[in-house]
């Protein structure tokens, strides 16, 4: 953010907002999840990086690299089942899926 708006740089990014929304949704939809299975989960942490690189076609890339933590007894299976459910977050969804913006300037 520009500091002449007042953020004195202190703001974060627009894609630092993202990456927490989708960390947060993530955590939330397990944390969820979790509770109603009475999993042995003792702590769950998300964490999201970022990098932007160019296809072959010259078109910037986005890509968002998804770290969870779990700690706590789990088999494989339920584990693997962790990973599925946090792919139905809401905000996972609405970025893998199509998205339409309609832009209005009044």
């Amino acid at each position: 953010m520009d500091e002449s708006l007042g953020s004195h740089d202190q703001a974060p990014d627009p894609h630092e907002l993202l990456d927490s929304a989708l960390a947060a949704c993530i955590a939330l939809t397990l944390e969820l999840y979790i509770r109603r299975r009475n999993m042995a989960v003792t702590s769950l942490r998300v964490t999201m990086d970022h990098v932007e690189s160019k296809d072959d076609a010259g078109q910037v890339v986005y890509v968002l690299k998804r770290r969870i933590f779990i700690e706590g007894e789990s088999s494989e299976a339920e584990r693997a089942r962790l990973l599925e459910i946090a792919d139905k977050c809401p905000v996972h969804r609405i970025l893998v899926g199509e998205i339409s913006i309609e832009f209005e300037l009044v």
